[in-house]
């Protein structure tokens, strides 16, 4: 069953499995990775900060705070939660280093070339994040996901058609923005969505709700799909 958003944010506040299931397979994986490729690629730490951004949207629509787009809603969240992570560390930065020998790390990769993709990372990123919302996550459903035409129709409560016309459109917002950012668009859509991504995409599975079960989750940047959270509303259902 799809739900519209609101009809999503009222079975929260309902603790309708539903609507559990919906929030991990529609939202989740997006804001897993708009976290981790901001938190340097590290695993736990974007575990901890998506499972918060879950643990509060399940809060706000219980107290019935008004949200019309949940997954700007959780990014939002989030990215409040990478900036206290980032002053935290940076208060205590000094003394990690007097705690740990300086050492010099050795990448045989050309220093130069390895600025340049991650530069270029930054821009399709930065390119992803000013597309609007529904652009954003149509991009992130068909080419991450590789969800079907027939799966986005139905998340977004329209016919196949339509579904394909979003996506044209969003491909051509995408481009118009790396060229705004003065990226060469790369020879797909794929491609571009693997370098906001930071790494290759998921390959397409059902998902699990219960998947991550046993805490040890991996990133579906590395190794499949993202850790799938289960609201505590899923579980008392």
């Amino acid at each position: 069953m799809i739900l519209d958003n609101a009809e999503f944010i009222d079975g929260l506040r309902r603790h309708d499995p539903v609507a559990a299931r919906h929030l991990n397979e529609c939202f989740v994986p997006s804001v897993w990775r708009f976290v981790y490729a901001r938190v340097d690629r590290d695993t736990h730490l974007a575990e901890d900060i998506v499972a918060e951004s879950v643990l509060a949207l399940v809060a706000a629509a219980a107290s019935e705070t008004k949200i019309d787009h949940p997954a700007a809603w959780m990014r939002t969240v989030a990215l409040r939660r990478i900036q206290d992570h980032f002053r935290a560390a940076a208060r205590v930065q000094h003394l990690i280093e007097q705690a740990q020998p300086q050492t010099k790390c050795i990448d045989e990769q050309d220093p130069a070339a390895k600025h340049d993709q991650k530069l270029k990372r930054q821009n399709v990123r930065q390119a992803m994040d000013d597309l609007p919302e529904t652009y954003r996550l149509v991009l992130e459903w068909k080419y991450v996901d590789q969800a079907s035409v027939k799966l986005i129709a139905k998340r977004l409560g329209a016919t196949e058609k339509s579904a394909e016309s979003v996506l044209y459109r969003a491909r051509q917002a995408l481009r118009n923005q790396l060229n705004k950012h003065h990226v060469e668009p790369p020879q797909s859509a794929t491609a571009t969505m693997q370098q906001h991504a930071g790494g290759s995409p998921a390959k397409s599975e059902s998902a699990n709700p219960i998947k991550q079960s046993n805490g040890e989750s991996e990133s579906s940047l590395q190794k499949g799909r993202p850790p799938v959270f289960q609201p505590r509303l899923a579980r008392e259902s």
